[in-house]
């Protein structure tokens, strides 16, 4: 099991409204399908910045980092709160 993180960042014209975290978890959940093989989800909300963590069952690193950026796409895409937030570049994205 890996855990993997997915940072979100604002767009320009994100309004700052306040995330409840524990919501997010269970928002996040609904976006979770059964081969994403998802254990736990946390989460860390600034105004900032928001911090998804994904504890995956996989078998290497980036099979759990693509697993975690895949639910934070299908969120940013879906999710009414999150529509404007965006995963943010990483070292793990190639």
């Amino acid at each position: 099991m890996y855990l993997a993180i997915v940072t979100l960042v604002p767009g320009a014209a994100t309004p700052r409204q306040p995330i409840d975290e524990q919501v997010l978890v269970d928002v996040l959940w609904t976006r979770v399908t059964p081969t994403d093989r998802i254990e736990h989800i946390s989460t860390a909300v600034s105004a900032d910045v928001i911090e998804l963590g994904f504890y995956v069952h996989a078998e290497n690193r980036r099979e759990a980092d693509r697993a975690a950026r895949s639910i934070g796409d299908r969120a940013c895409g879906t999710v009414p709160v999150l529509r404007e937030w965006r995963p943010a570049p990483g070292a793990r994205d190639q």
